[in-house]
């Protein structure tokens, strides 16, 4: 038997979720609210393997609170439930610990998918945002016009922590440098790769295998 607990602020949210799982003979969930208390509480009573958490409300707070339950609960799957395919937001989340990222519109069909896909130990990232980070990507042909070859292995180092989502100064703490020089590795980075953001960055840091998420 699969457990579930769907975290969520919101009835109509719980109840959704809810009517898919109940629907299996080999599944079963309960609710609570999304707070870590309500979460931790839960998870201690029905140890679920599964926390279903919903990034409706205040992302930033839904980040940290992953990110502790991934701390408390290092053996239970988390799976975010977001309206978002931005391509910036499922980054984030996966970097907080999630072990999967579902859309709400996809969750009718995609819930069971991404349950077995988690539990052979892949992660799993809903179709819609993935086509849509393909569209974006065909949108900017001018990064298939990259040169590698002109990244210095120190402007790597420096692309890697704009990647992981270090601001300046900790990239100058990290680098040992100050926060002057960082400003001019970024602008010399974006030079030399003709990018023209930050978010460009991070996905030509992905593309290159710079980082992994």
């Amino acid at each position: 038997m699969i457990t579930f607990l769907i975290a969520s602020d919101y009835n109509f949210m719980q109840d959704y979720i809810k009517s898919l799982i109940d629907l299996k003979c080999d599944m079963t969930s309960a609710a609570c609210s999304c707070s870590y208390k309500a979460i931790s509480r839960s998870s201690e009573l029905l140890k679920p393997q599964f926390v279903l958490v919903d990034l409706m409300d205040d992302y930033e707070s839904r980040l940290k609170l992953i990110r502790k339950l991934k701390k408390t609960f290092p053996s239970t799957f988390v799976i975010a439930l977001s309206d978002s395919v931005d391509r910036n937001k499922f980054i984030e989340v996966f970097r907080a610990g999630s072990d999967g990222y579902l859309t709400k519109e996809a969750a009718f069909n995609e819930l069971f998918r991404c349950v077995f896909t988690i539990m052979q130990g892949e992660k799993y990232l809903s179709l819609a945002v993935i086509n849509n980070f393909l569209d974006y990507m065909i949108e900017t042909p001018h990064l298939d016009k990259r040169r590698p070859d002109l990244i210095t292995n120190r402007e790597k180092e420096h692309i890697s922590y704009i990647a992981e989502g270090l601001n300046p100064k900790e990239i100058a703490y990290k680098m040992k440098i100050s926060k002057k020089t960082v400003d001019n590795y970024r602008n010399r980075i974006m030079n030399k790769l003709k990018l023209n953001s930050i978010a460009d960055i991070v996905k030509y840091a992905i593309r290159e295998q710079i980082v992994t998420i």
